[in-house]
């Protein structure tokens, strides 16, 4: 996709990673359907408990294609999850399955922030 905009930040405390962002998505239509995440965080997640998957916060934002998102009715919320070893999180929906890029249209506004732990 291309971007009306994208930015965030980070700060790191011992172990403890917070990011905040905010993305807003335009010329999108995508050909194939894949799971929707947002790669490339600063650090990669370690969860004490591995092979486990957590959900981190809620995914704000409108414009959502398919309807699900903020506003639309609790069971219609995202939320952000991460996995064990892995630098990004993935959007997801409130019974934790994956969001598809079928599901994100153009016009797409994202925001959050959540905190995650790092062996580093």
């Amino acid at each position: 996709p291309s971007y009306s905009w994208r930015y965030g930040h980070y700060i790191k405390v011992g172990k403890q990673v917070t990011i905040w962002f905010n993305i807003g998505i335009t010329g999108f239509n995508p050909t194939n359907t894949e799971q929707v995440y947002i790669a490339n965080l600063p650090f990669q997640y370690d969860d004490p408990n591995s092979g486990q998957w957590k959900y981190l916060n809620l995914m704000y934002g409108y414009s959502w294609r398919s309807g699900w998102g903020f506003g639309n009715g609790s069971d219609k919320l995202m939320y952000l999850s991460i996995y064990d070893n892995e630098s990004k999180v993935r959007i997801v929906k409130g019974d934790g399955a994956h969001i598809w890029t079928s599901e994100v249209g153009s016009g797409q506004r994202w925001s959050s922030s959540f905190s995650y732990h790092t062996d580093s």
